[in-house]
């Protein structure tokens, strides 16, 4: 969860940096990794989520147990809802201003 939200951040990092100047065609392949690679850390903390909560498995094999600890079960779920109703409307609204 921890990595997915690092990996989140840089990419939306990444897309400042690349908006910062003239978009060029390298300019424009790199805003569209960092897109990528911040949809793809948004499925990845999904997964963890699902995983502490339910169970899963995440990071190409990893096996997680859900938690019987209802304090921990809380936080990941605060921590999901801030993810959902702060951090990815923030990202999407950058990537709207960026790309129009």
């Amino acid at each position: 969860m921890e990595i997915a939200l690092m990996t989140g951040r840089n990419a939306m990092e990444e897309f400042k940096g690349a908006t910062s100047v003239i978009v060029t065609q390298a300019n424009q392949r790199e805003l569209d990794r960092s897109i990528t690679n911040f949809e793809q850390s948004v499925i990845d903390f999904d997964q963890s989520i699902t995983a502490i909560i339910e169970d899963g498995t995440i990071n190409g094999g990893v096996v997680v147990l859900p938690t019987d600890n209802p304090q921990l079960a809380n936080e990941v779920l605060l921590a999901d809802k801030v993810h959902n109703d702060k951090f990815q409307p923030a990202a999407a609204a950058m990537i709207v201003l960026a790309i129009n």
